[in-house]
């Protein structure tokens, strides 16, 4: 059973928190849950699927850095 929205948005929240906090393994979980809608997103942007894939890992690098 899929959650509503408001409460992957908290989780989405607690993961951030938790990954600003120093565990590494939030972002594995962001990367679960976000993985594919940022590929697509990417896919509609770029010419080519190397490049969405490429744009769609420095999305999930800037979060980790940042």
């Amino acid at each position: 059973m899929s959650q509503s929205p408001e409460a992957e948005s908290t989780d989405d929240s607690r993961l951030m928190q938790s990954l600003r906090d120093g565990d590494d393994q939030a972002l594995n979980l962001l990367m679960e849950r976000w993985r594919l809608p940022v590929l697509h997103f990417t896919r509609r942007y770029v010419r080519t699927e190397t490049e969405a894939e490429d744009l769609a890992q420095e999305t999930f690098v800037r979060v980790y850095q940042y």
